[in-house]
């Protein structure tokens, strides 16, 4: 077996397990850029640069685990592209100017989904983040605090105050 410059002690090439995380995760890390930034090519673009984000690091040995990495830079991508969009937003409220609006995607035609996703659009990027990586990425309140640099106190009550913001936008009362 030939070694290449970039192989590993063990003769394993770096990008082999890049790939297989690569692979193994995508479809999640996209769901969750969705469900975040409420569009489907924004999700998509936010996957790939988070992925290409990663790969210097990992294969200059600084990341341990890769998937949690690459989490964290997808959430990270995802509240900077809000904020950007909000402070753009206000601007063009500022001068008068409507910002553009979205169409509803042909493939997401089924209502629950439609106003799920209008839901947490309602909420702020905050508790959107909480509420994402605690219930649709399955993260443990420990380990969503630790993806959002934040106290296990914080993520419980961003839980709950968002849960309770969410409740009457899809048809519960708020307070349950």
């Amino acid at each position: 077996m030939s070694v290449d410059p970039g192989s590993s002690a063990s003769g394993r090439h770096p990008s082999e397990s890049f790939d297989a995380v690569v692979l193994a995760a995508y479809r999640s890390l996209a769901r969750l850029a969705y469900l975040m930034s409420g569009d489907r090519e924004t999700a998509e673009d936010i996957v790939a640069e988070a992925f290409a984000r990663s790969w210097i690091p990992w294969q200059r040995g600084t990341v341990d685990e890769l998937g949690p990495y690459v989490r964290r830079t997808v959430v990270n991508l995802c509240l900077q592209g809000q904020r950007r969009r909000f402070l753009e937003r206000r601007s063009l409220e500022r001068v008068g100017a409507r910002p553009p609006t979205t169409g509803e995607e042909p493939g997401l035609a089924v209502a629950g989904l439609v106003d799920l996703r209008r839901a947490l659009q309602a909420l702020s990027v905050e508790h959107r983040a909480v509420v994402v990586l605690r219930f649709f990425a399955d993260l443990s309140e420990k380990d969503t605090a630790e993806v959002l640099q934040l106290s296990m106190g914080t993520v419980k009550s961003r839980t709950a105050r968002a849960l309770k913001a969410l409740r009457p936008l899809m048809g519960g009362t708020g307070d349950d």
